[in-house]
């Protein structure tokens, strides 16, 4: 035990990087602190696997050693783990990490192999060199996943497994002809025109053209089920399924050649990011997120990422072809000057369809999740915390913060949140969501008071009770501050002058006048970073010789002044107010499904009853749905590519 903590106070990678790390499929790379690349790896669910390395009990010796250089970490975003796989893979091969050599078992990925040399070809698992004149298939994420198919294969197709030795020797068929596993072509049981009839259709279920056979299954499964066959109908239930996952769509790996760069800007909170993809021969060999320092004015995206092209590509190879995900006012002219130095032509291009689409798109996701990121961790907690002391005018950083949110769809299942902020950042195991009682429809004020009434009665409620317990062994200052503990120094509100009154009353009917309140009012068009924050004036000279105490003495509302030198803190307050803002429609959408278990496909418009039963019956279930991307989704028939687009929306807006 004691190895293993000293081992785990070594890493120099901080825990608090878990904040930026989305849960989604994708690629994560460990860099040392000269940024040489440690460490390639895949992941279904970025966060979970990530947070193990975080655990030294878990790791072996070689992965501890990794992450005692370790101090830098980034995560790629994929649609699915099969995209993540074929990243990993070209990551590896193109970039050579020392600890991927290390620690890898030197087992190359299983495919599957066709063997089309022969008369009768053979289904077979393969690992290493591949065969000149064979059909290859994959790479899948492991045997299991391999063999699984292969045997789907056997029972769908009857073609042969056993090797060439004992097919040639054969007198009668074996077991697999037996229990319908093969078609005994040993025994010329099929004739060469059906045998190949049999692999022209594995093939092409192999290539991911297997619509024809899933409608086979839907149609076999609606025959067992209005036989009364549930069991059958359960194992080809999961037979589509399971024919969905391994037929997956890989966008990361394209059989066009070609060089293509993907370059996405988003910015936010005066913050941009710049994400840009490598594609090379038809293989995305890696990406990277860039941080353009902006100006003091509003700029836009699209001149961000005018301005970043024209300087990255000057140190950088131009490749053939630059898309972009906005289409920008000199395009032609920034095109001009890129073929002029690249000695050949370049094509910049916003408007892209399929495969470019899916680039493009996976491109837009990882610059929006760097940007989180980056907004998270731009400048320190003790930073914040002194530009928002500032900022509120107050003597010394707020031990606690909590901001209020309130969430409804039209007034029903309204939900208010509570979020703590603590001088280490969010304390979560604080977070509170309050269910409002009665029917207060789409009152926001009414459902305010009413969550700031019960839990600042409840606090209050608990200070009393704590301070008569201790009464008689814990001195007057003591108790004060472990009140203080509880309550926060500064409440957060998110509305305007009206929510701002609101919370006020709330809090004296409470009996806890003395908290700072401030509220956060959506600015022109509604824009990020142009909120207004607003407080309650202090008057007379009581508070004026107090210095803007946190008590609210004074009624007439004000403005707050945000200072060049503060926005690090008025940024801060933005980010508490999302976090609250995110958790309240958490909280929400959670009651609302609970309370009318409703599926999430009946939220999504244009998508009816029937078209919800064909989208079921075509992927086997719910998950199914969830796992496909958008091309998957159109597939499915009276399915629009736009509104496969709204679907897949929906279900990954979270």
């Amino acid at each position: 035990m004691a190895v293993a903590a000293m081992k785990s106070t070594e890493q120099k990678l901080p825990r608090s990087v878990l904040q930026t790390v989305p849960t989604m499929p994708g690629v994560y790379c460990m860099y040392d602190e000269n940024k040489s690349l440690l460490y390639v790896g895949k992941a279904k669910n970025l966060k979970k696997r990530v947070s193990a390395y975080f655990s030294s009990q878990r790791l072996n010796a070689r992965m501890n050693m990794m992450m005692m250089r370790a101090c830098h970490l980034e995560c790629t975003v994929t649609q699915t783990e099969a995209e993540a796989l074929l990243l990993e893979s070209n990551l590896i091969k193109h970039n050579k990490p020392g600890y991927n050599i290390l620690l890898r078992d030197d087992k190359s990925y299983p495919h599957i192999s066709i063997g089309c040399h022969h008369a009768w070809p053979r289904v077979a698992l393969h690992r290493g060199t591949q065969r000149s004149g064979d059909r290859y298939f994959g790479p899948y994420p492991n045997a299991q996943a391999a063999r699984y198919t292969t045997h789907l294969l056997y029972k769908l197709f009857r073609l042969r497994q056993c090797p060439d030795s004992m097919f040639n020797n054969r007198s009668r068929p074996c077991m697999q002809y037996q229990i319908k596993r093969c078609s005994a072509p040993c025994v010329d049981y099929i004739s060469a025109e059906d045998y190949a009839h049999d692999v022209a259709l594995a093939i092409e279920f192999l290539s991911g053209d297997s619509r024809h056979l899933i409608e086979r299954l839907i149609a076999a499964m609606d025959e067992a089920t209005q036989a009364l066959e549930y069991e059958k109908a359960a194992r080809y239930r999961d037979q589509i399924k399971t024919l969905r996952e391994i037929s997956e769509q890989h966008y990361v790996s394209s059989s066009k050649r070609g060089e293509v760069d993907i370059v996405a800007c988003k910015a936010r909170q005066a913050v941009a990011c710049v994400q840009v993809f490598s594609v090379r021969r038809g293989l995305h060999i890696g990406n990277r997120a860039y941080y353009p320092r902006l100006p003091d004015h509003e700029v836009s995206e699209e001149e961000i990422l005018a301005a970043f092209i024209t300087q990255y590509y000057l140190r950088h190879p131009i490749p053939v072809e630059i898309i972009l995900s906005h289409r920008l006012d000199n395009e032609a002219l920034i095109a001009a000057a890129l073929t002029n130095q690249a000695k050949h032509a370049v094509r910049l291009t916003h408007a892209v369809r399929k495969t470019r689409r899916q680039w493009l798109q996976s491109a837009i996701r990882n610059a929006e999740h760097a940007l989180n990121g980056q907004l998270l961790s731009k400048a320190s907690q003790a930073e914040k915390m002194q530009s928002l002391t500032r900022l509120l005018g107050l003597q010394q950083p707020p031990p606690r913060l909590e901001c209020f949110d309130v969430s409804h769809t039209m007034g029903e299942e309204t939900v208010a949140s509570c979020v703590v902020f603590t001088a280490h950042g969010p304390c979560k195991e604080a977070y509170r969501l309050f269910n409002i009682r009665n029917e207060v429809g789409g009152d926001d004020y009414a459902a305010l008071t009413q969550a700031l009434q019960r839990h600042y009665t409840r606090i209050k409620g608990h200070e009393e009770k704590h301070a008569k317990q201790r009464q008689r062994t814990t001195t007057a200052s003591e108790i004060q501050h472990e009140a203080t503990e509880l309550r926060p120094t500064v409440l957060l509100i998110d509305g305007g002058k009206g929510q701002l009154n609101a919370a006020q009353q709330a809090l004296s009917a409470a009996g806890m006048d003395n908290i700072m309140l401030v509220s956060i009012a959506k600015g022109e068009g509604r824009k990020a970073g142009r909120e207004t924050l607003y407080r309650f004036a202090h008057s007379g000279k009581q508070a004026k010789a107090s210095k803007r105490s946190l008590i609210n003495n004074g009624r007439e509302i004000e403005p707050i002044p945000v200072a060049a030198e503060e926005r690090a803190g008025f940024y801060f307050i933005l980010q508490i107010r999302d976090e609250a803002h995110r958790f309240a429609i958490r909280g929400h959408r959670s009651r609302r499904t609970r309370q009318q278990r409703r599926s999430p496909l009946e939220d999504i418009p244009g998508l009816g009853a029937k078209r919800r039963h064909q989208l079921l019956r075509y992927f086997g279930g719910a998950q199914g749905i969830y796992r496909a991307n958008i091309d998957e989704l159109s597939k499915v028939p009276g399915i629009s590519r736009k509104l496969a687009g709204n679907i897949y929306d929906a279900l990954h807006e979270q």
